[in-house]
């Protein structure tokens, strides 16, 4: 069960844990206090959902566990990309391998093969895949003129299909207003230490073209993410791009029905990823690599790494809304271009002797195309009775066509036109979904509640390839047969809430997640002269969950929490097949794993103006037998890249200054990761423990009506600890350790109207 690379939380523990220990323990003795002496506050807002698709809840109504942040949340702590909200999110984290190429990962379930979280940018499914790299690409939505972000735990199968194994992500944009003409926009600048400067800007317009009938929405993005790594070739070599682009339209064509549209375009692009290096490929000091910069990170590179990513997301959207329920019909579009490219000189001296720095100099380059096709009808019931239906029916088709290609680069890094080839190879894949779902819910009395629901589902996977495999000039094999895998079954899960008073809410759950099986590149591997198996199959898990949702005080404070345990079996994994020519990974299932845990989230508004909140994971994930080969794990092995505990505390302050209709603001965020395996058995030659580590983030500013102007910094302590690594090929190449982001400054002003 082999990942590449890790997730960006830091290290770090010892004074400042205590002296945020110590912070706590005031804070809540002067709410205490403050409590005691009768202040008033309006209490946490009231945030609504559409997580279970029967129409918007309360969370605190909505006996599932899901928490959401809303868009004036995110704004307010500058939150752009996910690494800037996950730490407010318990049980979620994330593995970072570059720009377009992160792995989300809920309640630790987490391993090769495609991605146990779904996500969605409102009806469009955007789940990444990787039939190919063993970890990753996800794409990485940037936050920008955004409703909420909805994070679903648990399994998510029954509503949300195959991809939704361990929980579903939504990023839920800003819709048109039919009735208001309102716009905004934002502007700053980026400092990282011991790195770049870059800039950040975006905007929106909210057009009313025929008033109550017919809207449009534009919003724009643009960060230049500052780079703070650097090699023989460039500068801050990792500085990221992104620009994106949002058109929106809203039409009542009567009352009750509405066509909506959506069409977004992101395009990111980096000329490196940020990993490092502290020895040279021949086991020397890094000061000694060529370019070396002193006081910097820096990669021992002898071709340039560039990496890009380009998304079109398209959505079309009908909505009747009867008396007795609501009819939704969604057909969309998600389109994306992926190219990831890095060093293989090194892996060329190694294995074939050339020299890196002349004839071996190279990279191996993985260019990926995706179009989804996805459509959705469902209807979901506003009987009178006690008794409420969701039903629905599911089509998606996904063509993908992946290469890979090793191409020989010139002294400069650069891979020039009509370069030589050393290996080349294609895969054309083909992916079906087809799928029925359904959820019953019961209103037993006006305290109990039963929901039963269920998803039927056709899933296929037909995988050829061109055959042109060269090697060094050598011959390749001819066109290979096609080969497919097919996946049926039914899942379900089952859900009791009770709620005895107003504000508690008690829910029982047990769900069923899984994830499609999938077929092996036979091209490659009988060109490598092994055998593999030609598929492998679908695993699968079953939740166990105890929630509580409770808010006290009128809604000063809101207190919920989960316990969970969850039977994951025949997990995908990397294996490797032994043959003439080496070994040769492939996808196999093998082994079971058990993972308990426990989330909890405490928010508080005190007094007016402050609002506090703690946010903490605690999670044990690990095999429960022994995988059939030895190398796979065996019964008490860790999996990987799993946290056994994440802590957060906020902080935020607002109030009146004496100048009119000013208000100053003071926000802080300490955040704990523990320690993670990168690997499950200590005897994997690439195995290594990533310690604990911890950031601090504090922000302040000035605040009025239609503006502000926010200073943040992130990383205050600049905790730069290891936090994964992204070696290519270990022990041949050294090791390639990925730091937590640099102390990053920032000052953003925004303006509305």
């Amino acid at each position: 069960m082999r990942t590449r690379t890790g997730t960006p939380i830091g290290h770090r523990v010892g004074g400042v844990i205590a002296l945020q220990a110590i912070g706590c323990a005031l804070a809540l003795t002067a709410t205490a206090a403050l409590w005691a002496a009768g202040t008033t506050t309006e209490g946490i807002a009231e945030v609504v959902v559409t997580a279970t698709k029967q129409g918007a809840t309360s969370i605190q109504d909505t006996p599932i566990a899901v928490q959401a942040l809303t868009g004036a949340e995110l704004a307010s702590i500058g939150a752009v990309q996910i690494s800037d909200y996950v730490a407010l999110v318990p049980g979620l984290t994330y593995q970072d391998n570059g720009p377009g190429d992160k792995r989300y990962a809920i309640r630790g379930v987490s391993s090769t093969g495609a991605g146990t979280v779904g996500v969605y940018l409102d009806e469009v499914v955007i789940t990444g895949e990787n039939s190919q790299d063993g970890g990753g690409q996800q794409p990485d939505i940037m936050l920008f003129d955004m409703d909420r972000v909805e994070v679903l735990k648990g399994p998510q199968g029954t509503t949300f299909g195959s991809s939704s194994m361990t929980g579903t992500i939504r990023f839920i944009t800003a819709k048109p207003s039919l009735t208001e003409f309102t716009g905004s926009m934002s502007a700053g600048a980026l400092d990282t230490s011991g790195g770049g400067t870059g800039s950040q800007l975006n905007a929106m317009v909210n057009l009313p073209l025929v008033q109550d009938k017919f809207a449009i929405r534009l919003a724009g993005f643009y960060l230049d993410d500052p780079g703070y790594v650097s090699n023989q070739f460039e500068h801050n070599a990792n500085e990221t791009r992104v620009k994106a682009g949002r058109v929106e339209a809203k039409l009542a064509i009567t009352d009750d029905v509405t066509l909506s549209g959506m069409s977004m375009v992101q395009q990111t692009a980096a000329d490196a990823i940020g990993y490092y290096n502290t020895l040279t490929a021949d086991g020397l000091p890094i000061s000694q690599a060529p370019g070396y910069r002193p006081g910097q990170f820096f990669q021992d590179n002898q071709a340039r790494e560039p990496v890009g990513n380009r998304m079109s997301m398209d959505n079309l959207n009908l909505d009747y809304r009867a008396s007795y329920g609501t009819y939704t019909f969604t057909a969309s579009q998600f389109q994306r271009d992926l190219n990831y490219t890095r060093d293989a000189s090194y892996v060329l001296q190694a294995f074939f002797g050339l020299p890196a720095v002349t004839t071996g100099r190279s990279v191996i380059d993985y260019p990926k195309e995706r179009t989804l096709h996805t459509y959705e009808a469902r209807f979901a019931s506003s009987w009178a009775g006690p008794v409420q239906l969701l039903f629905g029916l599911f089509d998606q088709t996904e063509d993908r066509n992946f290469r890979s290609h090793v191409l020989f680069a010139d002294p400069q890094g650069y891979v020039p036109a009509g370069a030589g080839v050393f290996l080349n190879r294609t895969e054309f894949d083909k992916i079906t979904e087809k799928a029925i779902f359904t959820e019953l819910t019961w209103s037993i009395t006006n305290q109990w509640k039963l929901t039963a629901g269920a998803r039927g589902y056709d899933n296929g996977a037909d995988e050829s390839s061109d055959g042109i495999i060269s090697f060094g000039g050598g011959a390749g094999s001819g066109p290979v047969a096609l080969q497919s895998s097919k996946d049926t079954g039914v899942i379900g899960k089952v859900n009791l809430s009770y709620k005895p008073i107003e504000h508690v809410l008690a829910y029982a759950e047990v769900s069923q997640g899984f994830r499609s099986g999938g077929v092996n590149d036979q091209t490659a591997a009988e060109f490598a002269h092994v055998t593999i198996p030609a598929g492998f199959g679908s695993d699968s898990l079953v939740n166990y969950e105890l929630g509580l949702k409770t808010s006290w005080l009128d809604d000063k404070v809101v207190a919920n929490g989960a316990v969970y345990y969850i039977d994951w079996s025949k997990i995908q994994v990397q294996d490797e097949a032994v043959g003439g020519g080496g070994t040769f990974p492939y996808t196999g299932n093998a082994g079971a794993a058990t993972i308990k845990g426990l989330e909890l989230e405490i928010q508080a508004a005190p007094i007016a103006g402050l609002r506090l909140g703690a946010y903490a994971n605690f999670n044990q994930a690990e095999l429960s037998e022994n995988s059939p080969i030895a190398s796979d794990g065996m019964k008490g092995d860790l999996i990987p890249y799993v946290p056994k505990t994440t802590f957060t505390v906020t902080s935020d302050y607002d109030w009146a200054l004496s100048v009119k209709d000013l208000k100053a603001t003071v926000g802080a965020q300490y955040a704990y990761v523990s320690s993670r395996n990168s690997e499950l058995v200590s005897s994997d030659p690439a195995f290594e423990v990533f310690p604990s580590y911890e950031t601090t983030t504090l922000r302040t500013g000035v605040k009025a009506a239609t503006w502000s102007a926010i200073f943040n910094v992130a990383n205050v302590f600049n905790n730069t600890t290891t936090i994964a690594d992204s070696s290519v090929s270990y022990p041949q190449t050294p090791r390639s350790p990925i730091p937590n982001r640099p102390r990053t400054y920032s000052l953003i002003f925004t303006t509305s109207f």
